[in-house]
């Protein structure tokens, strides 16, 4: 399909959202998806950040009809990356073009400041991106489920095997883990920590199957010691067994010290995907192009 800007710029309005926007927001996006959003979601993402971060919009009339989020983050290693969240084109205003000039004046919003570009896409997402901006899919991060909790009555020893320590992640300062959890307006968080090494995971009520998982979403280890990771995730499955819950998720990416871990305490590999799609801007970090580079958690994902 040839997209032609001009007639699109004619039909639709397209600008940064602010705060009069969450209503209309929050209407498209519970429209299409079983997991609900409200205002404070919203203000929270878009308005309130830690980390710079545009939602940008397309309005026919007053009437909203897409929006594509990208805030600017760092990785562990200084790199500059815009994380695509929100990408939503309402149905009605689909295959209009919108959805890659959403993307194109997001990104032109930042300048020239990213060294790659990056979301962690559903499958409609993944189709998205790839067949219309031309981004490239990186990697399927599969979730693994531990499906009888109750089953680990003691923490089973392992060999440990896998990288950890020279994996690539993003960057999560104590700023970015305040808002990230302690002010997140839609699910309540607990820290769970072993020693100075800390998981953070909550309990989540399924709203298709009204089934209650324990999500472990993510892991601050200073030291990345094989038996200080696996000390701390079996503190975090007795935390959520006490919650009750009925399985417990976790993403856990091939090569990782994770993955080793994980398995060891009965967890299996499920069908629920993830799509890491990438576009590198900077030939100087082709590298992240390989998925076996990268460490991803749950938390990394505006979903969970």
């Amino acid at each position: 399909m040839v997209i032609d800007n001009k007639m699109i710029l004619e039909q639709f309005k397209l600008r940064p959202a602010n705060a009069l926007d969450a209503a209309q927001f929050v209407e498209i996006m519970n429209s299409q998806y079983a997991r609900k959003k409200n205002q404070e979601y919203f203000y929270w993402q878009y308005i309130n950040p830690p980390e710079p971060t545009v939602l940008m919009c397309a309005f026919q009339g007053d009437q909203m009809c897409g929006m594509f989020g990208l805030k600017k983050r760092k990785l562990n290693n200084g790199v500059v990356i815009g994380q695509a969240i929100d990408m939503l084109i309402a149905p009605a205003w689909r295959k209009k073009g919108l959805f890659p000039e959403l993307a194109r004046q997001a990104v032109q919003y930042f300048g020239k400041e990213f060294d790659v570009l990056s979301v962690l896409a559903n499958a409609a997402g993944n189709h998205a991106v790839v067949r219309s901006l031309g981004w490239r899919n990186a990697g399927i991060i599969k979730t693994f489920f531990l499906k009888n909790p109750q089953s680990v009555t003691c923490r089973p020893d392992g060999t440990d095997a896998g990288d950890c320590a020279g994996k690539v992640r993003f960057q999560k300062d104590q700023d970015y883990r305040n808002w990230r959890f302690d002010k997140n307006p839609c699910y309540s968080y607990k820290a769970v920590s072993v020693e100075n090494a800390t998981a953070w995971v909550k309990v989540f009520i399924d709203p298709l199957t009204n089934l209650r998982y324990g999500d472990i979403v993510d892991f601050d280890i200073p030291c990345l010691e094989a038996m200080n990771f696996r000390n701390l995730f079996y503190a975090a499955c007795e935390y959520l067994k006490l919650q009750k819950v009925e399985a417990i998720t976790v993403w856990a990416l091939p090569g990782g010290l994770l993955r080793n871990i994980a398995e060891s305490f009965g967890f299996q590999e499920t069908s629920q995907e993830r799509y890491f799609c990438l576009k590198i801007i900077s030939p100087k970090c082709a590298y992240l192009d390989k998925f076996i580079n990268w460490d991803l958690s749950e938390a990394d994902s505006e979903i969970y």
